[in-house]
């Protein structure tokens, strides 16, 4: 049984209907880079705090399993928490100001990406500015990182 069927019209939240009515679930954010990977690990570690951003940890997934004898594309996950205490985040809980940040090889292209935020807010939640504000600015870094201009999309939002 399709979604469709399931859920009437007024009860899709607005990020699962896409812009032609479809029904899609868009979990991350991805761009393309035009850069090595090297290239791109280095811009997430210099573009983090420009965008309000600390890391916390890094990962480099491909390291650690080749050293348990698994050989994969070069993966490396950066745990990011926003740093600020400015609205919308006065009081908020630093487990909803922490993201994550992939850089990582598909086939020949190195893409950079992040897990929506928006996607993982409760429909409950008291505090959605929290998550689009972070969604916006990790929308900005995934953007800088990868070389593209945020203008476009900046201005239709």
């Amino acid at each position: 049984m399709a979604l469709s069927e399931v859920l009437a019209e007024d009860d899709v939240p607005a990020w699962l209907v896409g812009s032609l009515g479809r029904w899609r679930m868009d979990f991350s954010y991805k761009r393309f880079c035009q850069m090595t990977f090297v290239d791109a690990v280095e811009a997430v570690e210099r573009c983090v705090r420009s965008h309000g951003f600390i890391v916390e940890r890094a990962h480099d997934i491909q390291a650690r399993l080749a050293s348990k004898g698994f050989k994969i594309q070069p993966l490396r996950i950066y745990e990011l928490q926003f740093a600020s205490e400015e609205p919308p985040f006065t009081g908020i809980d630093g487990e909803f100001r922490r993201c994550r940040v992939q850089v990582y090889v598909e086939g020949d292209a190195v893409f950079v990406s992040a897990i929506r935020s928006t996607v993982l807010m409760d429909a409950d939640d008291d505090s959605p500015g929290c998550f689009e504000e972070i969604e916006h600015r990790v929308a900005d870094l995934v953007d800088e990182i990868a070389g593209q201009d945020t203008t476009e999309r900046n201005s239709s939002t």
